[in-house]
């Protein structure tokens, strides 16, 4: 697969996690800065503006050194992050977001989204 279709394949991860976890009302797009900016970034990134249904997923090119597995699993992730991002508005209104609280909530909220999108991804794997 070349980088052109690996490119592809990720918009489409993207889109397919959007629409399974019934998020078509935010919209997203994504965004591909370019490589000197992405080095230290993780593969991808999703940033919103609280009370806002908007996001933008930034990809990193470290992407396309992830198998295809990977590839989705981090798709899946990062649209999670939107499932939960009411209750990491919440959170962010009731403890600075430099808090010990709040971190720590991020933390946890960061595992737990790790855990529950390799789960997806193999439950969907599976059918």
């Amino acid at each position: 697969m070349n980088r052109h279709q690996k490119r592809e394949a990720i918009e489409e991860y993207l889109q397919k996690w959007q629409r399974v976890l019934c998020l078509q009302d935010w919209q997203v797009c994504s965004c591909w800065p370019p490589e000197y900016l992405s080095l230290a970034e993780p593969h991808m990134k999703v940033d919103w503006p609280p009370g806002y249904r908007t996001a933008q997923v930034f990809i990193s090119p470290r992407i396309f050194g992830l198998n295809p597995t990977l590839a989705e699993q981090c798709a899946c992730h990062e649209m999670l992050h939107l499932v939960f991002a009411p209750v990491a508005e919440e959170i962010g209104r009731l403890a600075a977001e430099d808090s010990e609280i709040y971190q720590r909530y991020s933390r946890v909220q960061e595992a737990a989204i790790d855990s529950l999108s390799i789960a997806l991804c193999k439950a969907l794997e599976a059918k």
